[in-house]
């Protein structure tokens, strides 16, 4: 996942476009802002590459925790029992650690770029201002 497109090729853990940008996404490119939605999107798939090194850790210490109970719900439990039991164990860690993170990758690889591009110009009202850079810092 922390190589280059182990995010961005991967239909299984891509990150879509912000739902705000998906509602208006055809006007966008019909808009001419076709080539910044690409690489918008792109740019917040190198940021989640760029991260994923750092959370390795968090993710050997939930498999170090599993207990032979975990172990066996994983296997006779529902089919996305391991997600669930990652989730459980990793997420408010991963929020805790992940933002200072992601927020570095992002500025690294110019996240933000295109929506501050956007925000200097007319554009459809969802996009307009701050409101994905908020998103982007929540």
């Amino acid at each position: 996942m922390s190589k280059v497109d182990g995010y961005y090729k991967n239909p299984k853990i891509r990150i879509p476009l912000p739902d705000t940008v998906q509602k208006t996404e055809k006007i966008l490119r019909a808009a001419g802002y076709g080539s910044k939605v690409d690489e918008f999107e792109l740019s917040m798939n190198r940021a989640a590459e760029r991260a994923a090194p750092e959370a390795k850790g968090l993710f050997v210490d939930a498999i170090k925790q599993m207990n032979f109970t975990d172990a066996k719900k994983i296997l006779n439990g529902r089919e996305n029992e391991a997600t669930l039991y990652f989730k459980d164990k990793t997420s408010p860690r991963l929020r805790e650690i992940g933002k200072p993170i992601v927020r570095k990758a992002m500025g690294e690889v110019g996240v933000t770029s295109p929506i501050k591009t956007w925000s200097n110009r007319p554009v459809p009202y969802p996009l307009r201002g701050p409101s994905l850079l908020i998103w982007i810092n929540t």
